[in-house]
Formats: C-alpha cells, structure tokens, sequence
C-alpha cells in the first residue's frame, strides 16, 4: 500500500508559517497531556527517567515532560518539526534530545534504552508492514521493566472528511492512492501491541 510519510514535514512548514503551536490546537495538546499525566501518576518512574517519543512532532509532549524532570527524547521524520521542536526547547530553557528520524527504520540515538516510549497520535498515521517495524523499535528502545504508551486512533472514522475516505477492507483513510491512516479496531490493535511481547 502506498504511503507518504514525508508529506507531514510540508503540513507543519505550514502550521508554523500560519503562526499555530503545533499540529493538534492547543485544546486538545491539554487533553493529550492531562490523560498522560494520569497514567504517569500511577507508575514507579524513578526521577530523571528516560522517556522516548516516538513522532514527536514539534514537540508539545515531550518538552512538557522534559520541564517536569523527565530525560527526553523525541523522534520525527519531519526535518521542520524536529526544528520547531528545538526552537521550543531553547524558548523553554529545556534539554531534550531531538532528531529526524524514521521510527519505522534502524534508528540511531544517543541515548540508551528508555523507561517508557510514547506515540502520543504517530501510531495511526503507520500504515501496513510499517507497523511491525514501529513495533520492532520500541523494543529496541524500551528498557527491560519499561513503559509503553499508546494513544492512536482507531473504531470507525467520525470527522465527515474521514468517513469519505475510508476503505473498510483495509482500515485506512486514503488520499487518493496513499494510505494516511489506520483506524483498527480496539481489540485488533491491543493483539498488535502485545504480540511483539511487549508487557500488556
């Protein structure tokens, strides 16, 4: 199946030109961060934790964990969000470890396994085979004990745009020809996450 990864970097170019904060409005980046502050209150983090973001973006999760102790990092394929991103970490006075990178690739970082790996809405934009490669870097990157974080898309399509689009046969939202979202079903995506052996 077709896809376009790459076609994000053009889409935060311009959010960025047209003065917003990053990809998703500021309402729901709060909502984003207060369901992930509820869950991280129920873990045994130790401080200064190692927490991996993987499509990070420009940056909204990952910076706000790195102001609450947290040693971040945080991968995108997007050259122009990755550069936004560390502007907001220079405005911030906080230090995060960011790169362009494909999450679905061999990544190299200068970090060593983390306690907990995030996908704060990149999961569902992972289309096909690409899916277990994602997969296969999380175990790469999540520490022995460690924490994965899941917030993806999935059940049917709402927004109208969406359900124009969607191919029930495979579960993707296409544009055109290119597959830009998955939307599994719930349980479909729980099997998916622990099948690598991840704890669930």
């Amino acid at each position: 199946m077709k896809t376009d990864y790459f076609a994000h970097d053009l889409v935060y170019r311009r959010k960025r030109e047209q003065g917003e904060t990053g990809w998703d409005p500021p309402a729901q980046v709060e909502k984003n961060l207060e369901q992930l502050m509820g869950f991280l209150g129920g873990l045994a983090l130790p401080d200064g934790a190692g927490v991996l973001e993987l499509g990070c973006g420009a940056g909204e999760h990952v910076l706000h964990l790195a102001t609450r102790g947290f040693r971040a990092a945080g991968v995108d394929i997007s050259p122009a969000a990755i550069e936004w991103a560390r502007d907001k970490a220079a405005q911030l006075g906080v230090e995060a470890s960011l790169h362009v990178g494909d999450v679905c690739g061999e990544l190299v970082l200068p970090i060593g396994p983390v306690r907990l790996v995030l996908d704060m809405h990149c999961l569902h934009c992972i289309i096909g085979d690409d899916r277990s490669r994602f997969f296969a870097t999380v175990r790469r990157q999540l520490a022995p004990g460690g924490y994965l974080y899941v917030d993806t898309m999935c059940g049917q399509p709402h927004a109208t745009a969406m359900k124009e689009r969607f191919d029930a046969t495979t579960r993707c939202v296409m544009y055109g020809d290119v597959a830009g979202r998955y939307l599994g079903d719930p349980e479909a995506i729980l099997d998916e996450i622990c099948a690598p052996g991840l704890p669930c």
